[in-house]
């Protein structure tokens, strides 16, 4: 077995494993926070175009692990669609149809120009996607939902990848590889300086909101206006003593004796 035969089934083995940690963290938590749904809507059209371009050239390293891609990418978006709240009825097939739209356009132009024109351009939708989720990493107020190990893979798995195709002399696979590369290992860095305290870029330290409470509306505050000083009659009232209190306790007790 050659070196470039075990890059290539390594490339699979950690193409396979990526996304897999982020599909069982949505099934576990069913939290979704920082995760961003048009990343994995470009990475499943990559992961189409990869599967088209692996069966054209013949290479099982390149068809198994993208058909596996592409099933736990759309399973993330599934679960995006069932976990991120209230969202229009189409939305789930509205990015699976942008992510096959993708895939199609870029299988016909590696069927069409060659390898090294869909080496050019299939990073585009895979770079899209990586940098929609450096943008949620980078601005959202909580990035729980995004794991940790998905990232780690992701950055690993194209520096295999990259390997191979120089290794291989497939241009294609080696240039995507070194584009993305560089952006999954900053969405690595910038995911472990987050859970290391580092705060989103954007918003107030407190979150997407401000972390000050509003007064309530009819109070002079909210409205803008200080509150009136106490008048003098009010000030002489309180402070002088009631006079009337010793008579009106004397009448009372004289009206219990006469009950």
């Amino acid at each position: 077995m050659t070196f470039g035969l075990i890059l290539g089934w390594l490339g699979a083995l950690t193409a396979v494993s990526a996304s897999l940690p982020q599909v069982v963290r949505l099934i576990r938590t069913g939290d979704v926070t920082g995760v961003s749904p048009a990343g994995w809507t470009f990475s499943l059209g990559s992961a189409i175009a990869w599967e088209i371009h692996g069966l054209r050239l013949g290479l099982p390293n390149l068809v198994a692990p993208n058909l596996v891609v592409m099933v736990s990418t759309a399973a993330i978006l599934y679960h995006l669609y069932r976990a991120g709240g209230p969202r229009p009825r189409l939305w789930l097939v509205w990015r699976l149809g942008q992510a096959v739209a993708v895939g199609a356009a870029l299988a016909l132009v590696d069927h069409g120009l060659g390898s090294v024109w869909f080496g050019l351009l299939v990073p585009i939708p895979g770079a899209v996607g990586l940098l929609a989720q450096a943008s949620a990493l980078v601005r959202c107020a909580s990035v729980t939902g995004v794991s940790l190990p998905t990232l780690a893979l992701t950055a690993a798995n194209t520096a295999v990848w990259a390997a191979w195709g120089l290794i291989a002399a497939e241009p294609g696979t080696a240039i995507a590889s070194l584009i993305g590369g560089g952006l999954a290992l900053f969405n690595l860095t910038w995911r472990i300086l987050r859970s290391l305290g580092l705060r989103p870029l954007g918003t107030p330290a407190g979150g997407a909101k401000s972390a000050r409470r509003r007064p309530p509306r009819s109070s002079p505050a909210a409205k803008g206006r200080r509150p009136a000083p106490p008048r003098r009659h009010d000030i002489r009232r309180r402070a002088q003593p009631d006079r009337a209190r010793p008579a009106r306790a004397a009448a009372r007790q004289g009206r219990r004796h006469r009950r």
